[in-house]
């Protein structure tokens, strides 16, 4: 992983305005030329430090997150802090309406923006996630303007930087 420095959530700046993020169909494309379906933007500036939000879904053991995904019904988890269960947030995700918009956020690690001509790596997220032992929260490490897609990193399996 680069070595950026740790930028802490601000918790005298209140939480972001979840009204104001929306889907979008995602310009980056994955490393092999595939697509990314979608991603997630902000109608408003978010702070650096500011929440953006808690994930939604439900709390499953690691043997039904395993099932789930054989099942098709997996991308959407998140492993809980010292504990073997997972914040599994794929209903919420593919719901209508969503009820998990945080799970639209990609990480930049891995993909190509072709608006800036280059590939994307682990510098170009914005955001970080706190893992509890209940919850995920999505946070600002920098300012987003609003129309820049939030991105974050998912985790050490997708941190490869070219």
């Amino acid at each position: 992983m680069v070595n950026q420095p740790l930028v802490k959530r601000n918790l005298k700046i209140p939480y972001a305005n979840m009204r104001r993020l929306y889907r979008v169909k995602s310009l980056n494309k994955a490393k092999d030329g595939g697509t990314v379906s979608f991603g997630l933007k902000s109608k408003e500036k978010i702070l650096t430090g500011q929440t953006i939000g808690a994930f939604k879904g439900k709390k499953v053991s690691y043997k039904e997150m395993l099932r789930r995904q054989e099942l098709g019904l997996g991308g959407y988890t998140l492993g809980l802090l010292g504990t073997h269960n997972y914040l599994d947030c794929y209903v919420e995700a593919k719901s209508t309406p969503i009820k998990c918009l945080l799970s639209m956020a990609n990480t930049a690690n891995n993909l190509y923006a072709p608006n800036l001509e280059r590939h994307l790596t682990s510098k170009d997220n914005n955001c970080r996630v706190v893992i509890t032992t209940k919850t995920a929260i999505l946070y600002a490490t920098e300012d987003i303007e609003a129309g820049t897609e939030i991105l974050w990193p998912y985790g050490t399996s997708y941190i490869m930087d070219f």
